[in-house]
């Protein structure tokens, strides 16, 4: 046909000749004419008129070719379409012919999908190694882990063609279902792994018998020499077991190392409160003060905590009892626990002009500056906020005070409290005192 001779029509009566020759036009023709057309509003409803059938590839090639964000839009929207129609409705091979495609819209991460979506794994294998694709590191990764045969993982992860670095190897075999065959993994010494990718791994298992075994298990030879905070620690990974007496195994078993500050965390992730009691009357676990007052803070109400802060045979110390304190769900008076007993108090007023006031605020960093908040539940109106231009700071606020002895008294046990935490002021922290008539 030539299109020449509908260019003196209107926009408006070439739309109207393509909806009358819908049927008797060929695609490449309707696209034409819609091209031949001024007004890019008309242009575009022309597209969703039904009376006028355009496939989807059609309109994807005709979008392509404008520049406008809305347009834009509508593209990657119906290039979207299509790619939902790919993996729900086509055949096998009309997705291989979509991912061979060079000229294809896709890019290589959708792409990946398409592949992942693939039911045969040799021809996922396939594409690996394809360069004319250009799958990066992290869509070859998620192939393989879609893979339905987990020995063909292992096969990839052996592959010296296959270039996998030690956490993506990592994630492929988190991602494998059998226990048995990811122990087999980190065993294989063809498959490098770092320290911290091992332990990622044997987090990922589900089986707390096989967990316990790879911790002791020298052919795996975990390493938990790195304390960094992007470290996993062995104490992670048995906080991760599902069965308590999974965890006591670990406390009893000599050939797991742990100090006492993690021996506490492990009996307070116990969900048997029976078995917390148990711990902390058991002398042969080697618990120090400060982990028993963990523990005891883990526990469900309150009679059995102040049980155990006025039990002398504990020996907790001001911290600790300040700890389970902080814990209580019920507010209670510090003075009813010693605590206070070797403050330095004031015996008398400061006899400052009745009309005066005093407002402090001190900022402090340390390990325990989360439980310092304790301050905020044993003395009224004083409050304990995170400061977060500090390493680990707090800043303590006072409400208004008086120059009578109470008042006084409370700032010299907040002092004293802060030094019973270890807090520090170091060069970075202020401190402000205001006196008002």
């Amino acid at each position: 046909m030539d299109i020449s001779k509908l260019m003196i029509l209107s926009d408006n009566e070439k739309i109207e000749y393509l909806r009358n020759n819908n049927d008797n036009l060929d695609e490449k023709t309707k696209l034409e004419i819609l091209k031949c057309i001024d007004n890019i509003d008309l242009q575009i409803n022309s597209f969703e008129d039904a009376q006028i059938s355009i496939s989807l590839e059609g309109k994807l090639t005709f979008y392509l070719c404008l520049v406008d964000s809305n347009i834009s839009e509508k593209y990657y929207r119906l290039l979207d379409e299509k790619y939902e129609n790919l993996l729900k409705t086509s055949s096998q091979e009309d997705k291989i012919k979509c991912i061979n495609d060079e000229n294809s819209e896709f890019n290589p991460y959708i792409k990946k999908e398409i592949i992942k979506s693939l039911e045969d794994d040799q021809i996922k294998l396939r594409y690996l190694t394809d360069q004319n694709i250009g799958l990066d590191l992290y869509c070859i990764v998620e192939i393989i882990e879609s893979l339905q045969s987990e020995q063909l993982k292992v096969q990839c992860l052996i592959n010296t063609d296959i270039e996998i670095d030690s956490s993506s190897k990592s994630s492929i075999i988190c991602s494998m279902r059998d226990n048995k065959l990811k122990v087999d993994c980190l065993k294989n010494p063809n498959i490098e792994l770092e320290p911290f990718d091992k332990a990622n791994v044997v987090l990922s298992i589900e089986d707390d018998d096989i967990k316990i075994r790879c911790l002791t298990d020298s052919n795996i030879g975990l390493d938990f020499s790195d304390k960094s905070e992007a470290s996993i620690s062995v104490m992670q990974i048995i906080l991760s077991l599902q069965d308590d007496k999974s965890k006591l195994d670990c406390i009893g078993n000599s050939n797991i190392e742990l100090n006492s500050f993690e021996i506490a965390m492990i009996i307070v992730s116990l969900q048997d409160e029976r078995q917390k009691i148990e711990c902390l009357n058991n002398k042969s676990i080697d618990l120090q003060s400060s982990g028993q007052a963990m523990i005891i803070s883990s526990l469900k109400g309150d009679t059995k905590k102040l049980e155990y802060i006025q039990n002398e045979s504990m020996q907790l110390n001001d911290k600790d009892k300040l700890l389970i304190i902080c814990s209580l769900d019920n507010e209670r008076k510090f003075e009813e626990f010693g605590i206070i007993d070797n403050i330095d108090l004031y015996q008398e007023d400061l006899n400052l002009p009745s009309n005066i006031t005093i407002g402090v605020e001190l900022e402090a960093e340390g390990e325990y500056a989360e439980p310092l908040k304790v301050v905020g539940k044993i003395l009224d109106k004083w409050i304990v906020e995170n400061e977060s231009t500090l390493d680990k700071g707090v800043e303590v606020v006072s409400p208004i005070l008086h120059s009578k002895r109470d008042d006084m008294n409370s700032l010299a046990l907040v002092c004293n409290i802060m030094q019973q935490y270890d807090l520090n002021t170091t060069q970075r922290c202020g401190r402000s005192y205001t006196f008002r008539s």
